[in-house]
């Protein structure tokens, strides 16, 4: 659930990029399209096609920084997962009489690592529209 949450947010971030560049582009070519000198086109199409450019590569930026973002988080989330498994699964062992670190809470301590990661990524597939 973790991961998914983060995923919605860059969802949210990138898509809100993408409808500010193309309403910005949209707006101008819309403004150019109400000019009553008929003069201006050339310089109105030089002025629309630079706006196009720059909302193209600042929506690739904006969409790079949101992966970065969303990839940091999403791992950060994991390892805390992955600790939490860990700590519930050695203290589970010592409430029943095992060291934390004997061969028979290490065989679960790994049972639960893996089931974690199943469990997670089983949980993304179903829940994320886009996999």
């Amino acid at each position: 659930m973790r991961a998914d949450i983060i995923f919605d947010e860059r969802f949210k971030k990138t898509q809100w990029a993408a409808d500010f560049n193309h309403g910005l582009g949209t707006s101008l070519s819309t403004a150019l399209m109400f000019n009553p000198v008929s003069d201006l086109s050339p310089v109105g199409d030089l002025a629309t096609k630079t706006v196009d450019v720059w909302a193209y590569e600042s929506n690739k930026e904006h969409t790079a920084e949101a992966n970065l973002a969303a990839t940091d988080a999403n791992a950060k989330s994991y390892d805390a997962g992955q600790r939490d498994v860990d700590h519930m699964v050695r203290m589970w062992g010592q409430s029943r009489g095992h060291d934390i670190d004997s061969d028979y809470t290490k065989y679960f301590l790994h049972a639960g690592q893996d089931q974690y990661d199943l469990s997670r990524n089983d949980s993304l597939r179903y829940l994320r529209a886009d996999r």
